[in-house]
């Protein structure tokens, strides 16, 4: 039996993993004596051939954990697919994948776990399913959130399902000591601060008046939180397209508020912010920029460029020509 757990979200990916390893223990492994986890960089292919092929001890199954061997180089991803093919049955193993920088399109090993029927993506969500996934974590912990302040975590958060979880046990926390069952927008506001949105659009700023040194350290700031780089990505073309929005609702006269957020489909606070920007710069300046970041975002899918590296180059060369 084999299993492929990998995917940009890696909160729900380590959830599903300690999940797989939990049953387990709980059915086969009591004692914990045929669990074994093999990481890549200290793990070569001979030594993983020799822990897929070995027998339990005093059981009929043990599992094995292989943890980024996607990210292997292609001519060892090869010989691994070729032990696969004689993996006995007495070995679970479980391929998880917490590195994403490996290229899909050129991966043999997920060439050969990717159609298989225990193979699972997560990949990130969208703002509803962060909705959802607020409301779900607060159930977990006994307690319940109003959409509104969701919606208002979301904003302030992004989508990154390790922030959103941390957020939200610290919210329930606050609520139960406060004698509460009910996660309210008054919490949000008070106990949600430094939101990544909020850094990544003072970076755009600084970006766009051509403070570069500014935009560098609030760029090493936003990496230093731990936010998944291509997230990061994502979350920049989405302040884009926002800007891009605004400036179109500006342009055709609506000037509230409330009204833009409502017709963009985010919080009123951020939209306000946005409006302001949106005033002053140009239509032709901000395609430029989705163009250099859809470029950053196929040189990396295609293997050929890596995120952070990209975005500092990206920051220096907006930065530098606006300020010339």
């Amino acid at each position: 039996m084999r299993f492929l757990i990998y995917g940009e979200d890696t909160y729900r990916s380590k959830t599903k993993l300690a999940l797989l390893r939990a049953k387990f223990r709980s059915d086969r492994d009591p004692l914990r004596l045929n669990e074994q986890l093999l990481q890549v960089d200290s793990t070569n292919v001979d030594a993983v051939a020799e822990v897929l092929f070995s027998s339990p001890f005093l059981a009929d199954r043990k599992l094995v954990i292989l943890e980024n061997y996607l990210s292997l180089n292609k001519s060892d991803q090869k010989k691994l697919v070729d032990l696969l093919a004689g993996q006995p049955d007495s070995t679970v193993a479980i391929f998880y994948q917490s590195d994403n920088t490996f290229n899909v399109s050129d991966s043999p090993l997920f060439d050969e776990l990717k159609n298989q029927k225990f193979t699972e993506e997560f990949k990130l969500f969208n703002t509803e399913q962060s909705i959802n996934f607020i409301a779900a974590e607060c159930h977990k912990l006994g307690a319940r959130i109003e959409r509104q302040a969701c919606q208002a975590l979301v904003s302030a958060i992004g989508t990154n399902s390790w922030a959103l979880h941390q957020e939200v046990a610290k919210l329930c926390a606050y609520a139960k000591s406060s004698g509460l069952e009910l996660v309210n927008l008054a919490m949000i506001k008070e106990l949600v601060s430094g939101s990544i949105e909020d850094h990544l659009f003072d970076f755009l700023d600084a970006c766009m008046q051509g403070k570069a040194a500014t935009a560098v350290n609030l760029l090493e700031h936003i990496v230093s939180t731990g936010t998944n780089e291509l997230q990061i990505l994502a979350m920049l073309q989405r302040q884009i397209s926002s800007l891009v929005g605004v400036k179109d609702l500006l342009e055709r006269g609506i000037t509230d508020r409330n009204e833009v957020a409502r017709r963009l489909g985010i919080h009123p606070y951020p939209a306000g912010k946005i409006m302001v920007a949106a005033r002053f710069v140009s239509n032709q300046h901000l395609k430029a920029l989705m163009n250099d970041l859809l470029e950053i975002e196929y040189r990396f899918k295609t293997g050929f460029g890596r995120i952070k590296v990209e975005l500092g180059l990206f920051t220096t060369r907006i930065a530098n020509q606006q300020a010339q």
